[in-house]
This record gives structure tokens, sequence and C-alpha cells, in this order.
């Protein structure tokens, strides 16, 4: 009939402190969150699949082996999932290692970014991503949404 069927998945890596440590992490719980979904994820190479949210890792980091977020970008990556590019002001003054090439975008009220989006590759043609980077998203939350609009059927786009 013409239905196609979509996954979308909002993850919240919600901080948490390691024994005996005094720093927050988010990774470890998205790592967590990610094998839970491996029967999803699995199939999103077959099958559409959206993976966004407040990852609470940031890439901005250094390019080391041990950066939370690389890993677990790794990881989705393994799985078929690509970066959704967040079409907003680029962040102004970001230390990351990309220079002008630098995408990162702020959706946490510190000038980070915590949130992103995946997708499988049969969407990444369909979809654009952006932050909501407006006064009435702040007064919400220390975060700014994120937005994915979806091409679907004859043109429609959903949101």
């Amino acid at each position: 009939n013409g239905t196609r069927l979509l996954t979308a998945v909002s993850l919240y890596a919600q901080w948490e402190t390691l024994p005996g440590s005094k720093s927050v992490y988010g990774g470890p719980r998205l790592h967590r969150m990610m094998s839970d979904l491996n029967g999803v994820l699995g199939r999103a190479k077959r099958r559409p699949v959206v993976l966004a949210g407040d990852f609470n890792v940031t890439s901005q980091g250094s390019r080391t082996s041990d950066n939370e977020a690389d890993a677990a970008f790794a990881r989705l990556r393994a799985f078929g999932l690509a970066g959704c590019p967040l079409a907003s002001v680029p962040l102004a003054g970001c230390q990351c290692p990309d220079g002008e090439r630098c995408r990162h975008v702020k959706t946490f009220r510190t000038g980070t970014q915590l949130d992103y989006a995946f997708v499988s590759p049969a969407l990444s043609g369909n979809l654009q991503c952006s932050v909501w980077d407006k006064k009435d998203a702040w007064r919400l939350s220390d975060h700014c949404p994120v937005v994915l609009d979806v091409a679907v059927g004859t043109g429609r786009r959903a949101t």
C-alpha cells in the first residue's frame, strides 16, 4: 500500500559519575543504550532508522582514541548510520581540530554540541537536520531542539 516503516529512536544518555571519579560522563550510558539497541541498529542498512537526541558527549574535544564521542560515533558508523549535519549557525570559537571544516553547532547552553542525529543510508537524501537555536527554546531547557525534517511519500515532509 506504499507504506514505509521508519524506526525513530530518541536517546538521552544521562550523565553519571564513575566510581572513584568526580567527573561526569555520558559515554558509558550511551554505549549501554546502543547495546540495548543492537537489534534495531543491525537492521539500519536495510530499513530506515533515525537515532537522535542528547548524547551528552561531544566530538569537539581532542581526536584521541579515548574520546567518548569518537568511540560512540564509530559504533554507529559500523552499523551503517551516518551523522546528519545540523544546519545552524556554526559555533563561533569552536576549539575542535576540524578548523574551517568545523560544523559544530550550539545545542547546550554552555556553547557545546551534545545533541546529534544519525540516520541510515536510506534516509540520508530525504532528510534535513537543524537546530532550533531560538530564545523560546532556551526558556524550556538547557538544550535546544534538534529538528529532523523527513521527506516521505510524494514529496510531503514530516517533522
